[in-house]
Protein backbone atom coordinates (compact mmCIF):
# COMPACT_ATOMS: atom_id res chain seq x y z
CA UNK A 1 0.00 0.00 0.00
CA UNK A 2 1.36 3.56 -0.84
CA UNK A 3 2.04 6.14 1.42
CA UNK A 4 -1.11 7.95 0.52
CA UNK A 5 -3.19 4.55 0.67
CA UNK A 6 -2.20 4.37 4.38
CA UNK A 7 -2.38 8.20 6.12
CA UNK A 8 -5.84 7.71 4.03
CA UNK A 9 -6.10 4.74 6.60
CA UNK A 10 -4.97 6.80 9.68
CA UNK A 11 -7.21 9.67 8.39
CA UNK A 12 -10.09 7.15 7.71
CA UNK A 13 -9.82 5.44 11.25
CA UNK A 14 -9.12 9.02 13.00
CA UNK A 15 -12.39 10.63 11.11
CA UNK A 16 -14.59 7.73 12.16
CA UNK A 17 -13.13 7.66 15.91
CA UNK A 18 -14.43 11.32 15.59
CA UNK A 19 -18.50 10.00 15.76
CA UNK A 20 -17.59 7.63 18.22
CA UNK A 21 -15.29 9.99 20.82
CA UNK A 22 -17.41 13.05 20.36
CA UNK A 23 -19.32 13.11 23.68
CA UNK A 24 -16.58 11.39 25.15
CA UNK A 25 -13.79 14.64 24.79
CA UNK A 26 -16.01 16.93 26.87
CA UNK A 27 -15.85 14.66 29.74
CA UNK A 28 -12.06 13.50 29.77
CA UNK A 29 -12.54 10.89 27.57
CA UNK A 30 -10.01 9.13 25.21
CA UNK A 31 -9.69 10.37 21.37
CA UNK A 32 -7.40 7.35 20.72
CA UNK A 33 -9.55 4.72 20.28
CA UNK A 34 -7.84 1.37 20.11
CA UNK A 35 -8.52 0.94 16.23
CA UNK A 36 -6.55 4.67 15.55
CA UNK A 37 -3.72 3.29 18.11
CA UNK A 38 -3.38 0.50 15.77
CA UNK A 39 -3.43 2.44 12.51
CA UNK A 40 -0.50 4.57 14.09
CA UNK A 41 1.63 1.65 15.44
CA UNK A 42 1.13 0.12 12.05
CA UNK A 43 2.38 3.05 9.97
CA UNK A 44 5.23 3.65 12.02
CA UNK A 45 6.16 -0.01 11.76
CA UNK A 46 6.44 0.82 8.13
CA UNK A 47 8.51 3.72 7.99
CA UNK A 48 11.59 4.18 9.93
CA UNK A 49 11.11 8.06 10.05
CA UNK A 50 7.95 9.66 10.33
CA UNK A 51 7.46 13.43 11.28
CA UNK A 52 4.11 14.66 12.65
CA UNK A 53 3.99 18.35 11.57
CA UNK A 54 1.87 21.38 10.66
CA UNK A 55 1.60 21.62 6.61
CA UNK A 56 3.66 18.17 4.27
CA UNK A 57 7.41 19.02 3.47
CA UNK A 58 6.75 20.85 1.14
CA UNK A 59 5.02 23.25 2.69
CA UNK A 60 5.57 23.49 6.28
CA UNK A 61 3.01 25.67 7.84
CA UNK A 62 4.55 26.37 11.26
CA UNK A 63 8.03 27.64 12.05
CA UNK A 64 8.88 24.73 14.01
CA UNK A 65 7.90 22.31 11.31
CA UNK A 66 10.43 23.88 8.88
CA UNK A 67 12.93 23.09 11.43
CA UNK A 68 12.14 19.80 11.26
CA UNK A 69 11.39 19.26 7.93
CA UNK A 70 14.56 21.27 7.30
CA UNK A 71 16.91 18.86 10.09
CA UNK A 72 15.73 15.77 8.82
CA UNK A 73 16.84 17.17 5.29
CA UNK A 74 20.18 17.84 6.33
CA UNK A 75 20.56 14.26 7.85
CA UNK A 76 19.79 13.07 4.17
CA UNK A 77 17.27 10.66 5.56
CA UNK A 78 14.16 9.00 4.26
CA UNK A 79 11.09 9.88 5.73
CA UNK A 80 7.44 10.49 5.45
CA UNK A 81 5.37 13.19 6.88
CA UNK A 82 1.59 13.02 8.23
CA UNK A 83 0.00 16.69 8.33
CA UNK A 84 -2.14 16.98 11.47
CA UNK A 85 -4.05 20.03 10.44
CA UNK A 86 -5.98 18.05 7.89
CA UNK A 87 -8.42 16.01 11.02
CA UNK A 88 -8.75 17.06 14.37
CA UNK A 89 -9.34 13.75 16.04
CA UNK A 90 -5.72 12.74 14.36
CA UNK A 91 -3.74 15.19 15.81
CA UNK A 92 -5.47 14.91 19.84
CA UNK A 93 -5.31 11.42 19.59
CA UNK A 94 -1.20 11.99 18.79
CA UNK A 95 -0.83 14.23 21.35
CA UNK A 96 -2.28 11.31 23.71
CA UNK A 97 -0.17 8.85 22.04
CA UNK A 98 2.95 10.08 22.41
CA UNK A 99 1.99 12.48 25.83
CA UNK A 100 3.78 15.40 24.05
CA UNK A 101 1.08 18.18 23.83
CA UNK A 102 2.79 20.22 20.75
CA UNK A 103 4.01 19.31 16.81
CA UNK A 104 5.64 18.48 15.58
CA UNK A 105 6.93 15.33 16.78
CA UNK A 106 9.48 12.90 15.52
CA UNK A 107 9.51 9.51 15.28
CA UNK A 108 12.50 6.99 14.66
CA UNK A 109 11.86 3.31 14.57
CA UNK A 110 8.36 3.51 16.09
CA UNK A 111 10.03 5.35 18.83
CA UNK A 112 9.03 9.11 19.88
CA UNK A 113 11.96 11.00 19.87
CA UNK A 114 10.64 14.19 20.67
CA UNK A 115 9.73 17.85 18.74
CA UNK A 116 11.84 21.06 17.76
CA UNK A 117 13.84 21.59 20.47
CA UNK A 118 15.09 18.19 20.93
CA UNK A 119 15.49 17.59 16.99
CA UNK A 120 17.86 20.87 17.16
CA UNK A 121 19.92 19.00 19.99
CA UNK A 122 20.32 15.66 18.64
CA UNK A 123 21.08 17.54 15.62
CA UNK A 124 23.62 19.51 16.66
CA UNK A 125 25.27 16.35 18.92
CA UNK A 126 25.25 14.24 16.16
CA UNK A 127 22.99 11.83 17.95
CA UNK A 128 20.38 12.47 15.51
CA UNK A 129 22.04 10.86 12.67
CA UNK A 130 23.34 8.09 14.93
CA UNK A 131 19.57 7.05 15.54
CA UNK A 132 18.26 7.45 11.77
CA UNK A 133 21.23 5.07 10.97
CA UNK A 134 20.80 2.69 13.76
CA UNK A 135 17.10 2.87 12.85
CA UNK A 136 18.32 2.18 8.85
CA UNK A 137 19.76 -0.88 9.55
CA UNK A 138 17.06 -2.93 12.10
Amino acid sequence: MSFMGKTQTVRRTAHSGCRASAGASSGGGSVLTPELRTAVEEFLQEHKVVLFMKGNRQFPQCGFSNTCVQILNMVQVPYETVNILENETLRAGMKEYSSWPTFPQIYIDGEFIGGCDIAIELYQSGELKELVEKALVS
